[in-house]
């Protein structure tokens, strides 16, 4: 029963995804010539799981057995991956520790950048505001460029123009549509993708050969 049930879970799951089953089965795939291992093997093998444990993984001084295994199964995308699998030679257990590496290229998940937005209101907030703020510059290191020691007068103005652009154009999160755009997608390309799409719009709802010439 065992084999059947086993077969109906490993027909079941996904072929778009890296499956991995491992565990200590009791099944010794070095005894061939018994009718359930050749069918737990086949059960595997016919559903696209690769038994990655070849060589003995329970070893005394009288018998050896692979009864620890470890299934893979990869999409096709993914077939030629390279794979490594093996036993640890160790006395931690009467079972040899299993492992397996997948050399897999894993995209690491990219933090949105903080970004200053300049747009029309902030910008007008700005202006409607400006001489209310202090200078950038006090008299007293406008003094101190003139005896040329411009660092004092240098730091000064650096600290104020920080301080407005956190007051007016505080840095936020890009936005989630304009972390996907490409580098290379300026906004006049944008402008033509619009307008494209806003022609194709127009052939399909009224067809023509003016609309289909556009």
């Amino acid at each position: 029963h065992f084999n059947d049930y086993f077969n109906t879970a490993l027909n079941s799951i996904n072929d778009n995804i890296i499956t991995i089953i491992a565990g200590d089965f009791n099944i010794n795939l070095l005894n061939t010539e018994n009718a359930l291992v050749e069918q737990y093997t086949n059960n595997a093998l016919q559903n696209s799981f690769i038994p990655c444990i070849t060589i003995p993984t329970r070893v005394t001084y009288h018998s050896a057995s692979i009864i620890d295994h470890i299934l893979l199964k990869t999409p096709k995308h993914l077939i030629h991956t390279k794979v490594s699998a093996g036993n640890l030679v160790t006395d931690i257990s009467d079972h040899l520790p299993n492992l397996l590496f997948i050399d897999l290229l894993v995209q690491t998940p990219k933090d949105r950048p903080m970004v200053r937005l300049f747009t029309p209101n902030r910008v007008n907030e700005y202006l409607n505001n400006e001489f209310n703020e202090k200078p950038l510059i006090t008299y007293t290191n406008d003094i101190n460029v003139k005896d040329n020691t411009p660092q004092p007068t240098f730091s000064e103005f650096n600290e104020n123009i920080s301080e407005l652009l956190n007051k007016y154009f505080p840095l936020i999160k890009q936005s989630r549509k304009q972390f996907k755009d490409k580098p290379f997608i300026t906004n006049g390309i944008k402008e033509s993708i619009k307008s494209r799409n806003t022609l194709y719009k127009t052939y399909l709802n009224y067809p023509s050969e003016i609309n289909e010439s556009n």
